[in-house]
């Protein structure tokens, strides 16, 4: 498969997540004149339970990020929007040139935090799962033309993918620099994985031509599918969502400085 090609708007999504690893404490949303723990739980750096305070913290602090944090241009998380996400044709029995526009991803504000396994914070180190009740829903445009299995597939139109409870990781690893008498952490990798789903759903319109009959078969056989499809969609998800994670995550932490982020 090719590396999908992307044009980002506003991938909130990631910077919740980025933020709430960080012990969901972020200095930007809060006014000047309130001190952060009136609207966040700070974690302090050499407590005992850190991964039971840190997810508590990022519990707290995923409703009130999700609104977005206008000193650093970052809007709502929902919906999460992408402008472009392109998948070339691969050689497995799922192979589509596959384009999406104006995507709009719905569901991640209800990220809620599972587990840490790694969580370092002198070597700039989280490693987390989250899981996402509900659903994820994707809308937007799509462009088909390829094969699905042993059937052919075409067609431009509206698209809605629906991914049921799904757990996710995210990876995030930096080094620490100062700017004057500041430390900061300088982002140096990110990742985003999607480790399980219960089921997808997908609605492709105006396949074929918009020929009904020869859309809903396709459609049904889509969802009896899922799996495979998955397969051709995960990796392309993951890297879009991992670039921008990277992007916007390094916005906000060369703003604001490491220490803040806990009671050191």
């Amino acid at each position: 498969m090719q590396r999908p090609n992307m044009y980002p708007i506003s991938v909130v999504g990631a910077v919740v997540v980025c933020c709430a690893v960080l012990s969901g404490v972020v200095a930007g949303p809060v006014p000047k004149d309130k001190p952060v723990k009136q609207n966040f739980k700070i974690c302090k750096k050499a407590e005992p339970k850190l991964e039971a305070c840190v997810i508590d913290a990022v519990k707290v602090a995923l409703p009130l990020i999700s609104k977005g944090i206008p000193k650093y241009q970052v809007p709502a998380i929902d919906p999460l929007e992408l402008t472009s996400l392109d998948i070339g044709k691969g050689k497995g029995p799922v192979s589509i040139d596959l384009k999406f526009r104006n995507l709009k991803i719905w569901g991640l504000k209800h990220a809620m935090p599972k587990s840490f396994s790694a969580l370092d914070i002198d070597k700039y180190t989280y490693q987390a799962k989250f899981d996402v009740p509900g659903a994820l829903t994707i809308v937007g445009q799509y462009s088909a033309d390829g094969k699905v299995l042993v059937l052919p597939i075409n067609g431009k139109g509206p698209c809605n993918i629906t991914l049921y409870d799904p757990e996710v990781e995210v990876f995030l690893k930096g080094k620490g620099h100062s700017k004057g008498d500041k430390k900061y952490m300088q982002l140096t990798k990110a990742q985003f994985k999607i480790l399980n789903i219960k089921k997808m759903k997908i609605k492709l319109e105006n396949l074929f031509n918009g020929n009904k009959e020869l859309g809903e078969n396709m459609n049904q056989f889509l969802n009896e599918n899922w799996p495979d499809i998955l397969k051709e969609l995960q990796p392309a998800i993951e890297e879009a969502l991992s670039l921008f994670l990277k992007e916007l995550g390094s916005r906000i932490l060369n703003n604001v400085p490491y220490t803040e982020f806990f009671h050191w």
